[in-house]
């Protein structure tokens, strides 16, 4: 199969400013990009599976790097990676789940909000995060209150009724 152009935003996407909350700290938008990589931990003593998450807030492009995979070395035993998804990212997860999709895409609205840290066996605190998802079809903005439950959207057809 021969190619004849290639997206420059598949190539080398632009990237924002990469988002580094602290403890409070909001981030909303439309997702204009979504891309995995594999890059080295914060202490360069593995490989992890990262989602990078462009959202323009208006403001300008932020992205949001959530780690899938904190270990992708393949275990022999299991024959699965060692690592785990970082709370960002199963609060990500959560969010599309509660908006009733399986998928993040590119046009939905994301928020995201850092709330605590959270004591670990290991001595450092785990960054913990909640997030709300909606998606293209469904996007109006979607709420940063993240002290109100997220709820799934009605489907189209129950409204018209």
């Amino acid at each position: 199969m021969t190619m004849n152009s290639y997206d420059i935003t598949d190539i080398a996407p632009e990237s924002g400013q990469s988002w580094k909350p602290e403890v409070g700290d909001t981030v909303r938008g439309k997702i204009v990009w979504i891309g995995d990589q594999i890059r080295d931990s914060y202490d360069k003593s593995k490989q992890e599976r990262s989602l990078r998450i462009d959202l323009d807030t208006g403001d300008g492009i932020i992205s949001w790097y959530v780690v899938t995979c904190t270990d992708v070395e393949i275990d022999e035993k299991t024959n699965k990676p060692k690592g785990y998804p970082s709370r960002a990212a199963r609060a990500v997860a959560g969010a599309v789940r509660s908006a009733g999709k399986e998928h993040l895409e590119i046009g939905g609205d994301l928020a995201g909000k850092r709330v605590e840290d959270v004591p670990t066996k290991a001595g450092s605190p785990a960054k913990d995060f909640r997030a709300k998802y909606d998606p293209p079809a469904m996007t109006q903005g979607v709420s940063v209150d993240f002290d109100e439950p997220a709820r799934a959207p009605r489907p189209a057809a129950v409204d018209a009724f």
